[in-house]
This record gives structure tokens, C-alpha cells and sequence, in this order.
């Protein structure tokens, strides 16, 4: 099943003014689609949500259609919620532990966001995306509390202008060491290398806010780090 979005989200406020925020109502749907995964690790039926909110079907399928041109779900071609930044609905290598339960992030940046957003201390578990090895971490908000192997670092691969789930999760994962993230990076094009202290930075800038009453029009986006390696 493809995974689409209305449109690409809209560009950055920059000098046109102070970016006044997701409308009231698209927070609210975004708020309650976050507090279902958490609780239940899957996201509620439009009925479901629709009850929950106390509105209509036809306003939720709105909702989320706003919420995909704002790029903080991705729909599915019936419509559905298919990620929901910085979950995944469908089991991913990118598992975190929260309140005694697995949930999915999209990709190892979104992984690294959760415990901020969360403001708690949690246990991520991934694999090398070229030798499999396994990766775990302890991530506080602010610090990388242990790293197994210590050389773990994480790949990226930044897009502001497509999809995230189709150009940019796909390649941003963790690796073992140097040696494989350098593997990765010749194997895809536009790639770039950080050290875990980075990437959890940039993380925290997009997901750090993600549960504050007021959140960005747009959701924030990957900027570039450094010099990627060109396939």
C-alpha cells in the first residue's frame, strides 16, 4: 500500500512574520493522535477520533489532510494515517521503550527525539543498516546516557522539500562505527555522518516541542550538517 501526502508542506515563515502556529483544531486532532499511540501503540479509527473529540468524520478526514500538508502525518492512498512523526504505525528497526512497551520511530533522528518530547529517560534498540549488529542506547532529554557500541553514530539523509517518509527515513538509521557509516554514505547519495551528540541536538529541535500547546505551522524539517558524500 503507497503512502501519500496532500502536498508538500508549506515553506518556512522566515522574514514574512512569526509563525502563528498549527490552527486549534489541527492541534487538538495531532494532540489526541500522539496520546492514542502512546496508550495503545496504534492510531484510533476516524470514528474513533471523531467520538473522542466530540466532531464529525468528514472534520477529521479535514483534520488530517491539514495535518499532512502541515507534514506531521503521512496518509495512506484510503486516506489513513500511515506515520505519525515520530512514530510509525508498522514495526520499523527503530524500537523504543516507553512505559514497558515497544513503539516504532520512522528513522534514528525521530528515535532520539522521543525521550525529549517525552521529558523522560528512554531505551532505544536498533541494527547497524549495514551489518546488522545490534545498537542500543539510553537517551535522556539533553544527553546520550550509554551508548553499546560506544562508536555508534547515526546516518542522515535531509530533505526539506519531499516527503520525510519516502526521502529521508528511509536513509536515516544508525550504524555501528565510522567504517560502516562511511559504507552508507558512498551507497547513498545526499548521506551525511553524525556523531550522536549532533544528531540528538537536531532531534530535539524537531521533536522536542511536539507536546507544547503551541507548535509550528509546519513541522520542522532536516537541515543540512556538514558535507554529505555523493554516490
Amino acid at each position: 500500500m503507497s503512502t501519500t501526502r496532500a502536498s508538500s508542506p508549506p515553506e518556512a515563515v522566515g522574514d514574512a512574520g512569526p509563525d502563528p502556529g498549527l490552527a486549534m483544531e489541527a492541534r487538538r486532532l495531532h494532540r489526541s493522535l500522539i496520546e492514542a499511540v502512546l496508550a495503545t501503540g496504534s492510531v484510533p479509527s476516524v470514528r474513533e477520533l471523531a467520538d473522542r473529540l466530540g466532531t464529525t468524520e468528514d472534520a477529521i478526514h479535514s483534520g488530517q489532510a491539514e495535518l499532512a500538508i502541515a507534514d506531521y502525518v503521512a496518509l495512506d492512498d484510503r486516506g489513513q494515517v500511515s506515520c505519525l512523526y515520530p512514530f510509525s504505525t508498522t514495526p520499523t528497526s527503530h524500537v523504543i521503550v516507553i512505559n514497558g512497551q515497544p513503539q516504532y520511530a520512522m528513522c534514528s533522528i525521530d528515535a532520539l527525539g522521543m525521550p525529549a518530547m517525552l521529558g523522560q529517560a528512554l531505551d532505544i534498540a536498533a541494527g547497524c543498516a549495514v551489518c546488522d549488529r545490534p545498537i542500543t542506547f539510553r537517551v535522556a532529554p539533553g544527553t546520550i546516557v550509554a551508548a553499546t557500541p560506544s562508536e555508534a553514530m547515526v546516518v542522515a539523509r535531509p530533505d526539506e522539500a519531499e516527503p520525510a517518509f519516502a526521502t529521508c527515513c528511509p536513509f536515516t538509521v544508525f550504524v555501528c562505527g565510522q567504517e560502516h557509516a562511511d559504507q552508507f554514505m558512498r551507497r547513498i547519495a545526499g548521506t551525511q555522518g553524525l556523531p550522536l551528540t549532533e544528531a540528538l541536538r537536531h532531534a530535539e529541535e524537531i521533536f522536542g516541542s511536539l507536546l507544547t500547546e503551541v507548535i509550528p505551522a509546519s513541522r520542522p524539517r532536516g537541515r543540512r550538517w556538514g558535507q554529505s558524500r555523493d554516490a
